[in-house]
């Protein structure tokens, strides 16, 4: 605001005193908010995005288990073969839980606790729940990942459907634009014809 204010004066235009000021207090205001909102925004995708790779864990993980595989066993494969720095975060509390020798679903329960991801918070419940038993902690499994991609696809639905409704007025704008193109030609072959 001052250095706009300063360019002004140096013009030569007469700038009131309060004008600056206000100028900077907005300015002060966005430049504080915005990196604010940018951040949180940042956050909430990375939060989908590790969902997203709960889910596809859970699946890999069920699968795994269906061969045979123990649940540990499991779920060390699963992060192996997954890529992402979703899974590099999984990967890295699962293998502090192992050298802590720590149960393996508190940890990822407490991860989404620090980070405030549901979905690990409550697939620890459930698999606490279903115990350590092969048959039942699949199901648990496979419960939790279908539970998982149903919300997905609502939520992608959700955003799929607000961004149609934003489309909305710019396209009908356009429409109408576009009418007026083509009719001036003939509205002006009516006006000169008068």
């Amino acid at each position: 605001g001052l250095v706009l204010t300063g360019l002004l004066a140096a013009a030569g235009v007469q700038v009131p005193v309060v004008l600056p000021v206000w100028l900077a207090l907005g300015l002060a205001l966005i430049g504080f908010l915005l990196p604010d909102r940018r951040l949180r925004a940042a956050a909430s995708a990375r939060r989908a995005s590790l969902r997203y790779a709960v889910g596809a864990l859970l699946n890999l993980v069920a699968i795994n288990l269906a061969g045979g595989a123990e649940v540990e066993q499991a779920l060390d494969n699963a992060l192996r073969i997954s890529h992402g720095w979703a899974f590099t975060l999984l990967r890295n509390t699962i293998r502090r839980a192992q050298l802590q020798r720590e149960k393996l679903w508190d940890a990822l329960g407490r991860l989404g606790e620090e980070l405030d991801v549901d979905d690990l918070v409550q697939l620890a419940q459930n698999v606490a729940l279903a115990g350590d038993e092969g048959a039942r902690m699949r199901e648990a499994l496979i419960a939790m990942a279908a539970t998982i991609g149903s919300r997905e696809l609502a939520e992608a639905e959700t955003q799929a459907n607000e961004a149609s409704e934003h489309m909305v007025l710019p396209l009908t704008v356009l429409a109408i634009g576009f009418t007026l193109f083509l009719l001036y030609p003939a509205l002006m072959q009516l006006t000169v014809g008068f």
